[in-house]
């Protein structure tokens, strides 16, 4: 679990462990979301970036 501002925020995880989404655990919203290229390229959607995306690696 990760805090943004006090927040939890909760991941969502793929079948490889990428993170798919960030989810608010109180109102179970998700607050953003991610999508990878081939290579592990990510795109965002939303306003929160974990540390933790593609196949569940801490990105530099």
């Amino acid at each position: 679990m990760e805090q943004d501002g006090g927040a939890p925020q909760v991941p969502l995880w793929d079948a490889n462990g990428s993170t798919v989404a960030m989810v608010d655990n109180g109102s179970g919203k998700v607050v953003s979301s991610y999508a990878y290229d081939p290579f592990g390229k990510p795109s965002y959607g939303g306003s929160y970036i974990t540390a933790y995306q593609y196949l569940g690696m801490e990105n530099d």
